[in-house]
């Protein structure tokens, strides 16, 4: 849980109130043609993001994965404008992005966007699709 100041407009107080963490997972897509040279069965990915999915809400946070891609022109900026769009106290970066060495400027420019964009946000990591959960309760425990 994390805490969140809101501002009562009628007492003009500052009253703090506890709330689940948010996540973004930011990673390729499962069918991206880096994804499949490295998985022979990208479906598995597919499946596995899936289950990432339900295993982070059903453990009460709020997720959402934002799909991004080395050769898209636009990636940058969209995912800038993802970030803006709600406060995420956690960013997971998936190992589609960091476990393949020719994506490691990308990965590189895809932190300097996340720190650049939400300075305060933590920067979480898994080993695959199905340790997000525990990289999520690392660094927000409930």
């Amino acid at each position: 849980m994390i805490n969140r100041p809101i501002a009562n407009s009628e007492t003009s107080l500052l009253i703090t109130t506890m709330s689940p963490a948010s996540v973004l997972n930011v990673d390729l897509s499962w069918d991206h043609p880096e994804i499949v040279k490295q998985i022979p069965e990208p479906t598995v990915i597919r499946d596995g993001l899936t289950a990432v999915a339900a295993s982070i809400r059903g453990a009460g946070y709020t997720y959402g994965f934002f799909p991004i891609g080395p050769n898209d022109a636009q990636a940058k900026d969209a995912l800038v404008a993802q970030l803006r769009e709600k406060q995420y106290d956690g960013v997971i970066i998936g190992f589609g992005v960091r476990g393949a060495p020719e994506l490691t400027v990308f990965f590189e420019e895809a932190v300097n966007v996340i720190k650049d964009t939400l300075p305060t946000t933590k920067l979480l990591f898994n080993s695959s699709p199905l340790s997000s959960l525990d990289a999520v309760k690392r660094n927000f425990p409930l």
